[in-house]
C-alpha cells in the first residue's frame, strides 16, 4: 500500500489584488506534553517563590536581593515556555501581498508581529538550502532568521515559512512568481 501523499499545511488565498498564505505552526505533540507538565511545576515555584518573600518577617537584604533575582529569572522563563505552548497551539505564520507590499506576520491569538517589505526591492527568492538543522534547535521564530523560503531586502536577508517541507516550499516560491507584482528579477 502506497503512503497517503500529504497535501501540505500552508493555505492560500487568492483575490483581485490580494495573495495570503497561512502556515499554521507545527504542532510538536511531545513538546506540548512536556511544558504542560513542566508549566504546573513552573508554577508552584512561582507562587511558592512569591509567598516566601511576602511572607519573610525579618527581611535580610542579600535574601531579598536574591529572591527577587531569582522570581525575575523564573517568570521570564516560564512566559517564553508559554509563548512557545500558546505557538505551537494556536500560532501561525501569515504572508500578504497587497499592493506592491510583501508582509510576514507572525500571530498567537491577539499578538501579531508583523514586519513589511516593498516588492520591488526584493531580489533572490529562493528556497533556502540546509534549514532543518536550524529549525530543529530553534522551536519557534520571530526574527526572520530561519525558514525555508528567502530572499533578499537590501544588505539583509529575510528568512520565512520555517515550518514546511521544501517541496511546500518550492510551491509556494512557484505561486508567488505568477502573482502580484512580482518580476523575475525578485527570483533566483
Amino acid at each position: 500500500m502506497f503512503e497517503p501523499e500529504f497535501k501540505g499545511r500552508a493555505i492560500i488565498k487568492k483575490d483581485i489584488g490580494l495573495l495570503e498564505i497561512k502556515i499554521p505552526a507545527r504542532k510538536r505533540i511531545f513538546i506540548m506534553l512536556f511544558l504542560s507538565v513542566w508549566l504546573v511545576g513552573w508554577l508552584f515555584g512561582e507562587f511558592s517563590a512569591l509567598v516566601g518573600i511576602f511572607s519573610i518577617d525579618e527581611m535580610v537584604i542579600f535574601t531579598s536581593i536574591f529572591m527577587l533575582v531569582w522570581i525575575t529569572g523564573w517568570t521570564i522563563g516560564g512566559c517564553v515556555a508559554i509563548i512557545i505552548w500558546f505557538w505551537m497551539l494556536i500560532g501561525y505564520e501569515l504572508i500578504t501581498i497587497e499592493k506592491g507590499c510583501f508582509s510576514i506576520s507572525k500571530k498567537i491569538g491577539l499578538i501579531n508581529l508583523k514586519k513589511e517589505y516593498e516588492i520591488k526591492n526584493i531580489k533572490y527568492m529562493c528556497v533556502s538550502e540546509n534549514t532543518s538543522e536550524y529549525i530543529n534547535r530553534e522551536l519557534f521564530n520571530f526574527r526572520n532568521k530561519i525558514g525555508k523560503i528567502k530572499f533578499d531586502y537590501g544588505m539583509k536577508t529575510i528568512k520565512f515559512a520555517n515550518d514546511i517541507d521544501e517541496a511546500e516550499a518550492k510551491m509556494i516560491v512557484c505561486e508567488l512568481k505568477k502573482n502580484h507584482n512580482f518580476t523575475e528579477s525578485n527570483f533566483a
